[in-house]
């Protein structure tokens, strides 16, 4: 089975994902008042979305905004297949979460601009904001 899943890890379904938090009281606010701004409105999400074409007439929901209080960037997706996979990503995070936080420090992340999560184009169900590539100092 190893063999199989090696030759063709897109079998494998996406276990986890590491992310980090932007939960801070301001970005919590500023997402609700967005949240609430959109879905008071009757248009359609793809007016609001740079590539509409791509996109249904279905109208806003609040349901496809996440609550502020998890608000978080989604750095990368993991296939960790056996389970004991896990607690070795997981020592691996703990070691390498000093240098992580070192240089995330110094970056600068812009966020702007509603995207779409989903394969069914006519079947929105998570919006997110687009991250413009990070500056250095």
């Amino acid at each position: 089975m190893d063999i199989i899943i090696a030759a063709h890890p897109d079998i494998v379904p996406w276990t986890h994902f590491v992310s980090v938090p932007l939960n801070t009281p301001a970005a919590q606010k500023k997402l609700g008042s967005v949240s609430q701004k959109l879905s008071c409105t009757d248009a359609p999400l793809g007016e609001f979305i740079e590539n509409a074409s791509k996109i249904g007439s279905r109208g806003m929901d609040k349901s496809i905004f996440t609550r502020p209080a998890i608000l978080h960037l989604t750095c990368f997706m993991v296939r960790l297949n056996p389970p004991e996979k896990v607690s070795a990503a997981v020592e691996k995070l703990r070691e390498i979460t000093p240098s992580l936080r070192a240089i995330a420090s110094k970056l600068a992340l812009r966020l702007e601009g509603l995207e779409i999560m989903n394969d069914d184009i006519h079947e929105v169900d998570v919006v997110y904001l687009k991250v413009t590539p990070p500056s250095f100092p």
